[in-house]
């Protein structure tokens, strides 16, 4: 660490070794939030010398016009190595232990590692068009390397919306500015497919569990600060 982020060996064996050791019932890659920001162009920092988690320097857009998509996308900084992590992993556990790769999705990663993050959220109250607008643009190319970790070996894309969550937004605003794409990002993955929130998810009468089912995956999960038996009961 850091190096296991950016070496496709080392990601292979550090995430095999979290269901050796641990007893894991998955194999999981890759390990940070950054990746699809940095193939767009973001600066990242891996914190070299430190156990830090990768975090982007500088902020690289403040509309869908700023937003410059790679020709060869999947070429792109570490989606490489990660492909080929994927590789090795189905290579040397492919039908035994369930191989998945995550993608980070447009709201979650836009709003977090390309835009500022106060000034996002700010527009989803003042100017929820330009979300829509990014997240359409976008999107697309968030499927592209979904599938192509898929086809590297991943048996299961998880879509990562870990800003998506009551702490930063409401139901009506998922069904709005997210539901949409995550339903057509789902139509695209071809491979079984996951949709996951971090944070709160059930809060009294407020919850996203009904809005992530609708989004058609097969299966979805959520952090440990929302109830399981709410959730469970909501499902």
């Amino acid at each position: 660490w850091p190096d296991a982020h950016r070496d496709p060996e080392k990601m292979a064996r550090l995430a095999a070794g979290l269901s050796m050791l641990a007893g894991l019932d998955n194999i999981t890659v890759p390990f940070d939030l950054t990746l699809e920001a940095e193939a767009f162009g973001a600066p990242v920092d891996f914190f070299e010398g430190q156990v830090k988690w990768p975090t982007v320097t500088g902020f690289i857009a403040d509309d869908a016009s700023d937003l410059r998509i790679p020709g060869d996308l999947l070429s792109a900084g570490r989606i490489p190595t990660v492909l080929k992590a994927l590789e090795i992993l189905n290579e040397e556990y492919g039908g035994e232990i369930p191989v998945i790769a995550y993608v980070n999705a447009p709201f979650t990663s836009i709003g977090s590692y390309l835009v500022e993050p106060s000034e996002f959220l700010k527009w989803i109250k003042r100017t929820p068009e330009k979300i829509t607008q990014l997240c359409n643009e976008m999107y697309p190319r968030y499927a592209e390397v979904a599938n192509a970790f898929a086809e590297a070996g991943a048996d299961i894309i998880t879509f990562r919306e870990e800003g998506a969550s009551l702490d930063s937004i409401s139901p009506s605003h998922f069904d709005d500015l997210i539901k949409p794409y995550l339903k057509k990002m789902v139509t695209l993955t071809r491979a079984p497919r996951i949709i996951h929130i971090c944070g709160q998810c059930v809060s009294g009468d407020l919850e996203l569990i009904t809005g992530m089912m609708e989004c058609g995956a097969e299966a979805i999960t959520i952090g440990e600060t929302t109830s399981m038996r709410a959730a469970k009961e909501i499902a």
